[in-house]
């Protein structure tokens, strides 16, 4: 029988078809494309800025998906109300503390860069997205088309009480 030898079935490798090639070199640069020609990611050592964006790689990057409360808006009600602006650049301070790695994915009328950061990414871990974790304490709100991840974090804070949540209503 043509193309079998000892009863197995003879297969062609990928490499030997004709233009194999081409069409892996071009699903290789596909799949390592960003998503749009505005994306691209950024990394490096980061500086907290007081408007709660960061400056990597010279870069000033607001964070995507999240809006910070007026810094007029209160949290935590256990001792005295503070500010919950002033106390979100506190906590983004605290969860940056060396090299981020943000996916920059738009840009703000001002030009000021927004963009997805994470923080503690190896080998084997994503890091943490610093944005989620400011949603998740009730430090900042997710936006109408943040990811999923976020608005689930806000709607588990509200229940929580946490942040911005902690009052029925702002005094």
């Amino acid at each position: 029988m043509a193309g079998m030898s000892s009863g197995i079935p003879c297969r062609a490798s990928f490499a030997a078809l004709p233009g194999a090639r081409t069409v892996a070199l071009v699903l290789s640069l596909l799949a390592a494309a960003p998503a749009s020609p505005t994306e691209r990611t950024v990394r490096g050592l980061a500086l907290v800025n007081g408007d709660a964006s960061l400056t990597v790689a010279g870069e000033r990057i607001a964070l995507a998906g999240i809006h910070l409360p007026d810094a007029g808006r209160t949290c935590d009600p256990r001792f005295r109300p503070v500010p919950c602006g002033p106390r979100a650049v506190l906590e983004l301070r605290r969860l940056v503390h060396g090299f981020v790695e943000c996916r920059i994915t738009g840009r703000r009328p001002d030009g000021t860069a927004t963009g997805f950061c994470r923080v503690g990414r190896d080998t084997f871990s994503e890091g943490d997205d610093v944005g989620l974790r400011l949603v998740a304490r009730g430090l900042a709100l997710a936006l109408p088309d943040a990811p999923f991840a976020y608005r689930a974090a806000e709607r588990i804070a509200r229940a929580a009480r946490r942040g911005v949540w902690a009052f029925a209503e702002d005094p």
